[in-house]
């Protein structure tokens, strides 16, 4: 049985699960916490309080986007960090609206603020007027997901481990297009 920690901070509430020896346990930050200062420091009272080590992960799954930017790098730089010193851990990045449209069977978009959203076009991350998207209502909100469809979503695919910074950043970062 494989043992993982997944942290979604495409959006808020972000969230942090960890699932070993079939006990799953999950922490959703408040409005008023900020995972920037706390994420480390909720992960270590958890390990602390049951028993747990880092060493006994097998993976740590992290969204890589769409989403907020800070939370988006406040989650891939605290993913990297666990795994930096332990190789035997292995890095999963998942595109929040993948996981989406896996586990609903649809097309999913997420909120990018200003009547604009992200949505999966051709496999493509691309950003829309909500005006611009045909159909909205055939489309899921992914702010649905948690960090369980996470874990879940790498149980039931075949993924590839992340072994460069640059397959983390989400396609908008790199090729920003609006349309």
């Amino acid at each position: 049985m494989s043992n993982y920690l997944a942290i979604q901070s495409s959006f808020q509430p972000e969230e942090l699960v960890i699932e070993t020896e079939g006990n799953i346990f999950l922490h959703k930050f408040s409005e008023t916490e900020k995972p920037a200062e706390n994420l480390a420091k909720v992960t270590s009272a958890i390990f602390s309080k049951n028993n747990l080590k880092v060493d006994n992960l097998d993976f740590v799954i992290v969204t890589t986007g769409p989403g907020s930017f800070t939370g988006l790098r406040v989650g891939i730089a605290y993913a990297k960090s666990l795994v930096q010193f332990n190789k035997n851990i292995k890095l999963i990045g998942l595109n929040l609206l993948q996981v989406a449209k896996w586990k609903f069977g649809k097309d999913s978009y997420l909120d990018a603020r200003n009547n604009r959203s992200f949505i999966l076009e051709n496999d493509k991350l691309v950003v829309k007027n909500n005006s611009e998207i045909a159909e909205f209502e055939n489309f899921v909100n992914a702010n649905t997901l948690n960090a369980n469809d996470l874990i879940d979503y790498v149980k039931n695919n075949a993924v590839a481990e992340v072994t460069n910074f640059y397959e983390f950043l989400p396609d908008y970062v790199l090729e920003p297009r609006i349309g």
